[in-house]
């Protein structure tokens, strides 16, 4: 097959298989009602406290402590502007106390304004060098302007200074998944979990890192726990699905994908992954349903206009698959299997010239792990492209009368 299924990162009911079922449903019930509650229950007794606070701190406006604990519910609330305000109020307190430095450093961050963060989480650590929640901000900040190697020497110290920071762990296990460092995203998504079981998106982290080095099994039984630490988590759903299709078990996988939609109907990556599923059990036109879904949620995204153009093809509508590879480059210009894909579709309607321009772009930025795919593709290319060719000048030479 040409089409490539490319994945990008970026996540079921559990499938019980035993007698035990009907107690494992259970238990995973009750686990979820008590973790969306707790979560409702946690932000309202935020708000109550900021009511409360707020309150003691039109009394004392020069409270440092006060306005430092409400500038915390605030960025809990995801009210940063607000924190900022009691931020800049605590600096006038006290310009060099570090925990007031690190809270504007957090707000930024949350705000997407990672300069300004880094550069206050920065003059924290000058201050106080041993202050390890400036180095997590910082090492936020880094991750966010893809300094991934930065941000990594940032977790470490702050697991240097605090070992038991299991937010660190975390984090670190992000930046290393971006580096496809897989081992070590499941070491330190394993250290989060065992400091915090039950943090769902550690178990998701870890699943991911054990399915980019094929260990499905331990995949599966991950994403399973994620979801039933929150079972509003879709993507856990989706990555189940994901670990199935690695395994070729493309309807087990649509099963998950199609949960993951009624959980989320505004989920463009389940939508692509079971749009590609249904390519491979040859439902073209449940593909071409799936991924023009996808394309109208995350019209940004290269992959769907792939698994689309791949559809399109095998329907033998080659126009408008290579339509779609062509959107596809517009977004990521050099993908080798895009361009394969394109270069079939153009050969089939007789569009030798640029069958073969996509053909050699493809064979020049091919990777060496795929050079022999491309090498048989070119081949089979070519050899149709000679009869293509022999059967044109025929005619032009020996036309009938």
């Amino acid at each position: 097959m040409w089409f490539d299924g490319r994945v990008k990162l970026l996540p079921p009911r559990l499938r019980i298989q035993s007698g035990a079922a009907i107690c494992a449903i259970f238990l995973a019930a009750c686990t979820a009602a008590r973790s969306v509650s707790a979560q409702s229950n946690q932000e309202s007794a935020y708000q109550k406290e900021l009511v409360a606070i707020s309150k003691q701190i039109a009394k004392q406006p020069r409270n440092f402590e006060l306005l430092h604990r409400r500038a915390f519910l605030y960025i809990k609330l995801e009210r940063n502007k607000d924190a900022l305000i009691d931020g800049v109020q605590m600096l006038k307190l006290e310009p060099k106390n570090v925990r007031a430095i690190n809270t504007l450093a957090w707000a930024y961050n949350n705000l997407s304004q990672y300069d300004e963060s880094l550069k206050l989480a920065d003059k924290a650590i000058a201050i106080d060098p041993k202050h390890y929640a400036a180095y997590f901000n910082r090492g936020i900040s880094l991750y966010n302007k893809s300094d991934y190697k930065g941000a990594i020497k940032s977790y470490d110290k702050v697991l240097e200074l605090n070992p038991k920071y299991a937010d660190a762990y975390f984090e670190r296990a992000c930046c290393h998944e971006m580096l496809q460092n897989y081992s070590k995203v499941v070491e330190d998504s394993d250290a989060c979990v065992k400091l915090n079981p039950r943090r769902a998106r550690a178990y998701n982290m870890r699943g991911y890192g054990h399915l980019k080095q094929a260990e499905y099994k331990d995949a599966i039984r991950d994403f399973e726990t994620a979801y039933q630490l929150d079972p509003k988590f879709a993507a856990a759903l989706k990555n189940i699905g994901w670990a199935y299709d690695e395994q070729e078990e493309y309807k087990t996988a649509i099963g998950y994908y199609t949960k993951a939609i009624k959980l989320d109907p505004n989920f463009s990556d389940a939508y692509e992954r079971r749009g590609y599923s249904k390519n491979n059990i040859d439902d073209y036109k449940g593909a071409i349903e799936d991924t023009t879904a996808a394309i109208k949620l995350a019209p940004r995204d290269s992959w769907p206009y792939d698994c689309r153009g791949f559809a399109k093809r095998m329907l033998g509508d080659s126009k408008g698959a290579e339509a779609d590879f062509t959107e596809s480059l517009k977004l990521e210009p050099d993908c080798v299997w895009t361009l394969a894909n394109r270069s079939h579709a153009r050969f089939a309607q007789g569009k030798l010239r640029g069958a073969l321009e996509d053909f050699l772009d493809a064979n020049r930025l091919q990777k060496k792990e795929s050079s022999k795919e491309i090498a048989d593709i070119g081949q089979k290319l070519m050899q149709e492209q000679k009869k293509a060719t022999k059967k044109i000048m025929d005619s032009v030479l020996n036309p009938k009368k």
